[in-house]
């Protein structure tokens, strides 16, 4: 099978999670014997299928390509649009009403012979939004555990971060919906070691969270990558994963802390009770209070070795590449 992806064009400046999926696509089906490419100017063929990763509207130019060209499409969504389905319609209609709508990208969506979600509430929300047929859009999750994390050895991070005491981990890049400042605020003056792994995405809000943690127990250790299981070694020597989001698509690095047993401390308010169920604990990302009980609560649990057999099975790397692949083998029946 010959496969064509499509990524952000400045995905390789600003990486997120749309790249992380993109390239763990790539890497999985050209290990398992496909044919790869990424759209690039020295691209020279369309390939089997053509799968973009996001809902850009300038996307939509090689869609309409792809319509001409009678070559089938499929989208995987990485869509933040948080709420119900009656938030997301009013929210459309404000969007409408200020001229913001993204109508190409509406357009890209119902175009898809398939859409990649990563649980049953976004199929709805998505229906909401862009007027799509929810039964054309397939449950794949955003993304699988890093093989690293499987075999992680704390003392790799403790050591080169001079990690001594007990610490929680939140592990992403700082943005405003990422809600790093409520969890300083949170955990301010309460004892427990903070340790920070990500970028600066948002700089004038990552400085806003360094200025609120002076005269705290918070370390910003900046990108964290999977290369030599570094990032793997410092979710392990954790107590608790917390990352009390007001939105997120899966969060691939709670999937991965949970498939090391971690105490998970989420945000609620998105889909993150169908991907994690009952393996996390979700909290109002606006209550500061239930944020520091909850992460407090949870860093004295300890790990569980049946909350990481059912990361492990549920998305593993061999689960995500056999799901993404019955779905390209059903477009191209």
């Amino acid at each position: 099978m010959k496969v064509l992806l499509v990524g952000r064009y400045e995905g390789g400046l600003i990486r997120g999670g749309a790249e992380v999926q993109l390239e763990l696509t790539k890497d999985l089906l050209t290990a398992a014997g496909h044919e790869v490419a990424v759209v690039s100017p020295e691209v020279q063929e369309w390939g089997d299928i053509v799968h973009f990763f996001g809902t850009s509207d300038y996307f939509w130019s090689l869609a309409n390509l792809c319509q001409e060209k009678g070559k089938p499409y499929v989208v995987s969504s990485i869509w933040y649009e948080g709420g119900s389905g009656r938030d997301v319609w009013f929210t459309r209609k404000k969007k409408e009403l200020e001229g913001r709508y993204p109508r190409k990208s509406r357009k890209l969506l119902q175009g898809a012979a398939k859409i990649l979600v990563p649980s049953e509430d976004v199929k709805w929300r998505l229906e909401s939004f862009f007027d799509i047929n929810r039964e054309r859009c397939e449950v794949v999750p955003s993304g699988a555990i890093d093989n690293t994390f499987y075999d992680a050895d704390p003392m790799i991070a403790r050591e080169l971060f001079g990690l001594e005491e007990r610490y929680a981990v939140c592990v992403g890049n700082f943005l405003e919906r990422k809600n790093q400042l409520n969890l300083i605020r949170a955990m301010k003056g309460v004892g427990l070691q903070i340790v920070f792994a990500g970028g600066a995405s948002d700089q004038s809000y990552y400085d806003k969270c360094v200025g609120e943690a002076k005269g705290g127990k918070f370390r910003f250790l900046g990108k964290v990558g999977h290369e030599g299981g570094v990032l793997a070694s410092l979710v392990a020597g954790s107590v608790v994963f917390c990352m009390a989001s007001r939105l997120e698509d899966f969060l691939i690095a709670g999937v991965e802390a949970g498939s090391l047993g971690k105490p998970l401390v989420l945000g609620s308010g998105w889909n993150g009770p169908e991907i994690y169920e009952e393996h996390a604990a979700f909290v109002d990302p606006n209550d500061i209070d239930g944020i520091r009980a909850m992460v407090v609560v949870s860093s004295a649990m300890g790990d569980s070795d049946e909350k990481a057999d059912w990361f492990r099975t549920r998305y593993s790397e061999d689960a995500f590449l056999r799901r993404t692949l019955e779905i390209y083998e059903s477009v191209l029946e």
